[in-house]
């Protein structure tokens, strides 16, 4: 399975990017605009750094041009984020799981858009979130969920409706549910065993596993 790692402009954990990059074996590492920021503070040398390069600092993108990295320009006038241009890179380069640090932060309207790339991306391959608090994917039709870190769990639609939800191995199970984008009925529940099964018949649904501040 090809792996790569992607750190975007949002808000970033120093300590969860060193623990991910030292952990984790990655065959593709990417540096997106700002996040290229973080990674010279973590000490990270990336195979790529892609963007119009409009929010990082000068300095950073020199020293990781002196370092021969690979990079990728793209306007500052364009119809894609520069995230969704390095998730459209990955599906050129057929890679299987990406993870992402940096994709949720304080510009709301980049948080909410990157959420909804997953409708589209996590599609194309396993699609992950991390940030300090939180970890974001975009459910199959069947799969498990091992208890770890986190303590809280939540499903949240996508689509309008997504039918057939079955949750077992939690707190508050479900059976054939119907969830609706318009409640907010499967926010906060707990697994309860060494893990949880989750099957989805039809529509859009993120798995959202959660720690307080």
């Amino acid at each position: 399975m090809k792996r790569a790692l992607i750190i975007t402009g949002g808000r970033v954990s120093l300590s969860q990017l060193r623990e991910v990059a030292d952990k984790d074996n990655f065959d593709l590492i990417l540096g997106v605009d700002h996040g290229i920021d973080h990674m010279a503070l973590c000490d990270i040398l990336p195979d790529i750094i892609l963007g119009d390069f409009d929010s990082c600092l000068p300095d950073t993108l020199t020293y990781y041009e002196k370092k021969h990295v690979e990079k990728i320009v793209f306007p500052n006038k364009k119809d894609m984020t520069d995230t969704q241009l390095a998730f459209e890179l990955m599906v050129e380069r057929s890679v299987d799981e990406v993870v992402v640090l940096g994709a949720l932060g304080s510009r709301q309207d980049h948080t909410l858009a990157n959420l909804l790339l997953m409708t589209y991306y996590g599609k194309k391959f396993n699609l992950i979130y991390l940030d300090a608090t939180n970890k974001i994917k975009l459910a199959k039709s069947y799969q498990t969920i091992e208890k770890g870190r986190y303590k809280y769990i939540s499903l949240l639609p996508l689509s309008e409706n997504v039918n057939g939800v079955s949750f077992s191995g939690v707190k508050y199970p479900l059976n054939k549910a119907t969830l609706k984008s318009s409640s907010s009925y499967g926010i906060s529940n707990e697994i309860t065993s060494k893990s949880a099964m989750l099957e989805v018949d039809e529509g859009d649904l993120l798995i959202i596993e959660s720690n307080d501040d």
